[in-house]
């Protein structure tokens, strides 16, 4: 392609790898991370995998693929941070090379290889790929649907309607309907955007539509002998704990509550944010490339607004559905969190590649000069996150996480700085310091927060030293439920600390919060404190927290405890 020297992307690529597979390395993150490798777990250990349990009770939450892929890798590997991390690592590879068919067949080769370093590097990838949770096998599903509905568009050829449809079914086990909605948005968007009319009414859909049920059929039967052909169940579902509801149905629960539901109302999970909210998270997840994204969507928007009034030429419109259409939907929801939105980036990906061939090539010198100022401002903000956390916060004396902080950032300074072809100074500067701060993180930051923060391999480490019987040990309604259960691949009792302090559990172990230690003592005579635990909800970081100064001042404490 002659778009970049060979040394250049040797580098890239080492370096990449290097990163992520650091990040397979990185202690389970509580909590919903901790919680899916202990699902995992469980459903490894029982052999259930149509029935989804959690510390042997019924889980209604998320669809099952997260949970049977790594139970698949702990088969295979056994029971490991990396084991359990691997099967999103191997999905976002197939989300990488998928996006990087989709801006080739859309533009060409050139667009689709600068979309596949532009998705590779953006921060949401790495978030993703470490703090696990259905991000990406669902983005990777996602996209490989994209890529084989358009190739099946161009050739005809029914392997590929077969595959984008099977895909469709795999991005559904992952998040449920969210699963088939962005792939029907992007293509619909395609086909209008092309006035391609005819193709939306295609029969051969409704036998894609087949292809989809029946890659759905394990769920969906497991989700009927579990709860449907069950309505006596009293299920405690999420966010009403104390509600206990019958006659649910998991059938219904997946394929709208959950998704369709926090639309309309029906879902009960509320949050105070509003329709800006996903504005916010797109800036520092899509980072280094969401100050050049914002620029490439908005004028994406108003070009193919204007071609449509205007009733000029077709449009390119898969990648601009795909994105705005599901963004917007999302913003909706009454209940909003970060990684909703992650399935929308290998589109803003390759919106964002073929802007920056476009600027560089066609466009006054004025555009890429604006370009390049932009990710001047994106180096110095990485240069202040890293200043942060590797100077301020978590300093260190590593040698070796200090000779890739050198090498990564003496490239990015000499790509803007001194090398002038333009494409480079903004496509492998990016690259390059993104690469850098995430060596800091997955290297250093992030290692840092799990083993000194996290307190779930600590409490297993110390029962098991110590010969401890798992069995004696109760869990008051404790943060580090999921990793304790993960790491010590078993099952806890788990009370409130109203149960525990009314009932009669002398001779246990009980681990417990510092507010509730005073209601135990009173409870019980002899109450001795074996060990104590301070941690940190290190996926919600504060500057409190990073503060060297303040930091001890927001940990908490858990305490091991014996009843007498």
């Amino acid at each position: 392609m002659g778009l970049f020297n060979r040394w250049s992307l040797n580098l890239i690529f080492v370096f990449a790898s290097l990163i992520y597979i650091g990040g397979l390395l990185v202690d389970v993150l509580e909590v919903d991370s901790a919680q899916y490798a202990s699902i995992s777990g469980e459903m490894y250990r029982d052999g259930s995998y149509l029935e989804v349990k959690q510390n042997g009770v019924d889980y209604l939450d998320k669809p099952p693929l997260v949970f049977w892929t790594a139970s698949w890798m702990y088969n295979i590997f056994g029971v490991h941070n990396w084991s359990f991390k691997l099967s999103s690592l191997l999905f976002s590879i197939i989300g990488l090379f998928s996006t990087y068919k989709v801006g080739y067949l859309l533009y060409n080769k050139r667009t689709g290889f600068i979309s596949m370093l532009v998705l590779l590097t953006c921060q949401a990838f790495f978030i993703y790929n470490n703090d696990v949770r259905a991000d990406a096998l669902l983005s990777g599903a996602v996209i490989f649907s994209i890529w084989q509905l358009i190739a099946y568009l161009y050739y005809k050829k029914w392997i590929n309607l077969i595959f984008g449809f099977a895909a469709i079914g795999v991005a559904m086990l992952a998040k449920g309907p969210i699963g088939i909605m962005v792939p029907a948005l992007a293509m619909g968007s395609y086909l209008i955007g092309k006035k391609n009319y005819k193709d939306i009414f295609k029969w051969q859909w409704l036998v894609g539509l087949g292809i989809t049920a029946i890659v759905l059929l394990p769920m969906s039967y497991g989700l009927y002998t579990q709860y449907d052909a069950q309505p006596e169940k009293q299920l405690s579902l999420p966010p009403n704990y104390d509600e206990p509801r019958d006659s649910v149905s998991g059938l219904h629960f997946y394929y709208w509550e959950q998704s369709f539901g926090r639309i309309t109302g029906e879902n009960e999970w509320k949050d105070t944010s509003g329709p800006g909210f996903f504005f916010g998270i797109f800036t520092y997840s899509f980072m280094p490339w969401s100050l050049i994204g914002f620029w490439a969507i908005f004028w994406r928007i108003f070009n193919a607004a204007r071609d449509f009034i205007l009733k000029r030429k077709k449009q390119e419109w898969l990648t601009l559905g795909g994105f705005v259409l599901p963004f917007l939907a999302f913003s909706t929801s009454q209940f909003k969190l970060d990684h909703y939105i992650y399935v929308t980036y290998p589109f803003a990906a390759v919106i964002v590649a073929e802007f920056i061939l476009r600027v560089v090539q066609s466009k006054p010198s004025w555009w890429t000069n604006i370009l390049i100022a932009i990710q001047g401002l994106v180096i110095i903000i990485s240069l202040v996150v890293i200043y942060v956390v590797f100077i301020w916060a978590f300093p260190t004396s590593n040698i070796i996480i200090w000779i890739g902080l050198i090498v990564l950032l003496g490239l990015t300074l000499y790509f803007y700085f001194i090398d002038k072809d333009r494409l480079h100074k903004i496509v492998l500067t990016s690259i390059f310091i993104s690469l850098t701060v995430n060596w800091i993180f997955n290297f250093h930051f992030y290692p840092i927060l799990s083993s000194e923060y996290q307190i779930g391999r600590k409490v297993t480490n110390y029962l098991t030293e110590n010969k401890i019987d798992f069995e004696d040990v109760i869990i008051s309604n404790n943060t580090y439920l999921h990793q304790i259960n993960f790491y010590a691949e078993s099952k806890f009792l788990v009370y409130s600390p109203e149960n525990i302090t009314n009932e009669d559990f002398a001779n246990k172990y009980v681990l417990i919060k510092e507010g509730d230690l005073d209601a135990l003592k009173t409870a019980y005579e002899n109450v001795t404190i074996k060990k104590e635990f301070s941690f940190f909800h290190v996926t919600k970081l504060t500057m409190s927290f990073l503060n060297p100064e303040t930091r001890n001042e927001t940990l908490q404490t858990n305490y091991l405890v014996y009843l007498e």
